[in-house]
Formats: structure tokens, C-alpha cells, sequence
């Protein structure tokens, strides 16, 4: 049975790659509220929002662009993640188990996550384009990572880790079982003969 889990770890990070993980979550900011305004567009227009797929070309677009050009310099996979999680943010939405996805806010919701391609050597991981980054390793990480995520706090930078366990599927201590049949003149038979009368609470009354 596999089940994930969260380590979460305070960075020491210098100014010069605080700075980086700011243009990092800022660049993610920013394609997740472009793309959220122009879905909001289509919408009053009566236009499908744009999918995945199309949110995506249309980064390609703009990297390749003068006036976006300078998106190039965040990693790849941490603009699509961006997108990825604004996907999900819609189906959640039309499946009813959520509110419509909100603009972001500097300072408020600043991250960017990793899906691969990083390293974790002791209390260091190495994120691309950013290069190694120190923590405070204050307990031993489990299992197998599958992503890492890069969050602001007040004045702090955070990193977590997402890993993946292999843990026993879950067993019941008890060694009997019984079964139940539930009746009208009788509530409940068991099937080790035990019989529970109805309560008849209103005739009772």
C-alpha cells in the first residue's frame, strides 16, 4: 500500500538565491494570473476557457515574444506545474468540490514546485536554474520524493518534500467476526445467536 507524506524544512538561502526563488514565484504568479484573466474574458465573451494544452502553447508563445521574452529564465517545468495546478483548480470548480481559482498575490502566494530533476544531498537540494540550496534538516526524510516545493512565509523561504511510502495495507486486531441480519420483529440476529429486541421507543412512550 502507498501512501504520500510531507517533510517541509526552512531554508537558508543567501540573498542572492532568495532573489531567484522571488523571480521564480513571481514568474508563476504571473502566467497563472494571465492565463486566469484571459479565461475570465472568454467566459463573458461565452468562449471555452483555455485548456492545458492551449495554456501551454500560448507560454511558448510568449517566451519567444520581446515583451515576455524574460520568462526563458525560470525553468520549464516550474511554469508548467503553474499550469497544471490551474487545471486542476478548474476541475475541481466544475466538479463542485471547490470555489473558482482567485488571482494570486505577491507575497501572499509565492511558490513554485519541482516535479523532477532536483537532488537532495543531506541538509542541500539542488533545484535547475537555481542551483544548491541549504535547509534546516530537523528530522530524516522517508521514502521517495516526487516533488519538491519552493514557499514563501513572512520574511522566510520554505522547501518541501513530498514523498512517496510503501506501508503494510491496514489490518483489524480481532480474530472472530460475526454476522448480522436485521429484522422488523427482531432488530438484529447475530450469527452467534445473540438476538437485540427493537427499542420501540413510541409504543414504549
Amino acid at each position: 500500500m502507498k501512501i504520500r507524506k510531507g517533510y517541509k524544512y526552512r531554508l537558508k538561502a543567501t540573498k542572492h538565491l532568495q532573489r531567484q526563488c522571488t523571480q521564480f514565484a513571481g514568474a508563476c504568479r504571473f502566467v497563472w494570473n494571465k492565463i486566469l484573466a484571459i479565461n475570465d474574458r472568454r467566459y463573458l465573451a461565452g468562449v471555452p476557457r483555455l485548456s492545458y494544452t492551449d495554456a501551454a502553447g500560448l507560454l511558448t508563445l510568449w517566451k519567444q515574444s520581446e515583451e515576455y521574452g524574460w520568462l526563458k529564465a525560470v525553468h520549464s517545468q516550474v511554469l508548467q506545474q503553474c499550469l497544471i495546478d490551474l487545471e486542476r483548480a478548474y476541475t475541481n470548480l466544475f466538479a463542485g468540490r471547490a470555489a473558482p481559482p482567485t488571482y494570486r498575490k505577491k507575497f501572499r502566494a509565492d511558490r513554485f514546485r519541482y516535479p523532477q530533476g532536483f537532488q537532495v544531498n543531506g541538509n542541500q537540494v539542488y533545484l535547475p536554474k537555481i542551483g544548491w540550496l541549504r535547509f534546516w534538516k530537523s528530522r530524516d526524510i522517508d521514502g521517495t520524493i516526487k516533488n519538491v516545493t519552493v514557499s514563501r512565509r513572512g520574511r522566510h523561504w520554505f522547501v518541501a518534500f513530498q514523498v512517496e511510502l510503501d506501508v503494510p495495507a491496514p489490518v483489524h486486531p480481532s480474530a472472530t467476526w460475526v454476522g448480522i441480519d436485521l429484522g422488523i420483529a427482531t432488530f438484529a440476529a447475530c450469527s452467534d445467536g445473540t438476538l437485540i429486541p427493537p427499542v420501540n421507543a413510541l409504543r414504549t412512550l
